[in-house]
């Protein structure tokens, strides 16, 4: 099974990298936040990030290629609920 896939992936990669690249975005974001709220929970969360980076590149195959960095990402909450 492992050399199957192996093939396969193999093979795929030899056509992706044979693909004619048609566009390349890069996009940066500095910092986000996303906020969770719960209805039926007490806690609010709220996810922060900064340093959020990325390239997308599209082929002419009609495949793509996304790849990202995160500098950091923690969380907060706003109302902690009851300790247990």
């Amino acid at each position: 099974m492992k050399d199957f896939l192996g093939d396969i992936l193999g093979e795929l990669e030899e056509k992706w990298a044979e693909a004619l690249q048609l566009q390349s975005i890069a996009w940066e974001v500095g910092r986000g936040t996303w906020r969770i709220s719960h209805f039926n929970k007490l806690d609010d969360v709220e996810v922060v990030f900064t340093g959020l980076r990325g390239t997308v590149d599209f082929y002419d195959d009609g495949t793509t290629c996304t790849q990202f960095d995160l500098e950091n990402i923690f969380l907060r909450s706003f109302k902690p609920g009851p300790e247990r």
